[in-house]
């Protein structure tokens, strides 16, 4: 039971801090097209940080009995000492992070400075731990994943605003920034593609490894991704237009494949914090 909440909390913080980050990256760069859903979303988006915050707490309180497999690891000071040493400076970095992201979005107007402080942090927390880091080949690696981690972090932070948009701004507004959206995210694609097969090469012993845990694991991220591109070219191919046309039906089937957008990539990060914490990719 120790192993699986432990899990759980790493889960939840992953998919909480990249939301927070995206949250404030949208902000920053799309927020003045969304002048009336701007205040719901600035409201959203210190909730999430907040929530990311106390998740990254719990994770630091969990780490010891992770250890020692049961809750006396937060009595044990050599425990608390080895957690402290291996998890410590990520979860330190997070925590600044997110502390930096909550307090930007104590206002309507994003704190540009500060909102790009919190999400550097947190962006480099995810590259002091795992097993890019300690890979031989850490030095090409670890820029590969931010970049990656920057990307994945936008993109799960953007769709609950876009989500808000199709709730509060007129068609017309929506359709305008569904299509600055897409100019971004047209770019994206490809670099998120060519990171992640780069890290699976780098880290990967061999094909066998494939049926491995690990390897399921990352297939499974794959396979999840390939649905991720089909509902965004929907986004981008079908229903931006037909929302931009005022077609009554169009943002009603943009909130569901925007649900549908966020609830894969939940699913891909929950097996990317059970990959990196619970299994080896050799």
């Amino acid at each position: 039971m120790i192993d699986i909440a432990w899990l759980v909390l790493r889960a939840g913080s992953f998919a909480l801090t990249l939301q927070a980050a995206g949250m404030a990256l949208f902000r920053v760069h799309l927020g003045e097209l969304v002048p009336r859903a701007v205040a719901a979303i600035a409201v959203d988006s210190r909730r999430v940080a907040i929530a990311a915050l106390l998740a990254a707490l719990a994770q630091c309180l969990m780490e010891p009995a992770h250890l020692a497999g049961d809750l006396s690891g937060v009595r044990d000071a050599q425990l608390l000492h080895l957690a402290f040493t291996g998890a410590g400076p990520e979860l330190t970095v997070r925590l600044a992070g997110l502390a930096c992201l909550a307090l930007a979005a104590r206002r309507t107007a994003p704190r540009t400075l500060l909102s790009l402080a919190g999400v550097a942090l947190a962006v480099l927390s995810f590259g002091l731990s795992g097993h890019v880091p300690r890979s031989p080949l850490a030095v090409l690696l670890v820029p590969l994943l931010l970049v990656h981690v920057t990307i994945v972090a936008y993109w799960v932070g953007a769709l609950w605003p876009l989500y808000r948009a199709t709730q509060l701004e007129a068609a017309s507004a929506v359709a305008l920034l569904l299509a600055a959206f897409s100019r971004v995210a047209i770019w994206w694609v490809p670099v998120i593609a060519v990171a992640g097969v780069a890290m699976a090469a780098g880290l990967l012993p061999g094909v066998a490894a494939l049926i491995q845990p690990y390897g399921l694991l990352l297939l499974g991220k794959t396979g999840a991704f390939a649905l991720l591109l089909v509902l965004a070219a929907v986004n981008r191919l079908r229903l931006t237009p037909a929302v931009g046309r005022g077609e009554a039906a169009a943002l009603g089937t943009l909130r569901g494949t925007l649900l549908g957008e966020y609830l894969l990539l939940l699913a891909a990060l929950a097996a990317t914090a059970v990959m990196s914490g619970a299994y080896s990719p050799s």
